[in-house]
């Protein structure tokens, strides 16, 4: 009996441990995209749909929107970024209501399902770069992680060299 109640508990913890949050379950049908397969694909607005994942590199605030840049990494079986494996990237995440980049500030773990929008290019810092695009249904900021307290300069060198090292005032 002893046995049979231990098993079942030790099932009960292993399977409640390993599932998505409940606001990022998603229904069976529904085929997710895998983040290495989208970068060779010409995508135009559609509904398809990925759940991915990363670390929050900037948020920025605009009048009708919030943007996130998130350095993407792979998910463990709980949804989770695991920002011990090797980033494949960046992507953009639009939200169509203000978000607080106090809360969701550079360095914070985040996982999104949203749907694939179309490519944007843009900078990261000097480079070039060629960000695919969610439109979020769901975000799931991971509480009490974060992976840097903070994330390097992104500007551009040129700004960066124009300041001064230190002032005699």
């Amino acid at each position: 009996m002893k046995r049979t109640i231990v098993v079942l508990l030790f099932s009960f913890i292993s399977f409640g441990c390993s599932h998505l949050p409940q606001e990022l379950s998603v229904a069976e049908k529904i085929e997710l995209l895998p983040f290495d397969e989208v970068g060779d694909m010409d995508l135009v607005p559609t509904n398809y749909q990925a759940l991915w994942g990363g670390v929050i590199a900037k948020t920025v605030n605009y009048t009708d929107r919030t943007q996130i840049e998130v350095v993407y990494f792979p998910l463990n079986d709980r949804g989770e970024p695991d920002e011990t494996q090797e980033s494949l990237g960046r992507f953009k995440v639009y939200i169509g209501d203000f978000v607080d980049p106090y809360v969701y500030r550079p360095g914070r773990l985040v996982t999104v399902l949203g749907t694939l929008g179309v490519r944007e290019k843009g900078y990261v810092g000097n480079y070039f770069y060629d960000y695919t695009v969610l439109h979020a249904l769901k975000l799931h900021l991971w509480e009490g992680k974060n992976v840097l307290p903070f994330l390097p300069s992104e500007e551009p060198l040129e700004k960066v060299r124009s300041r001064p090292l230190f002032s005699y005032q």
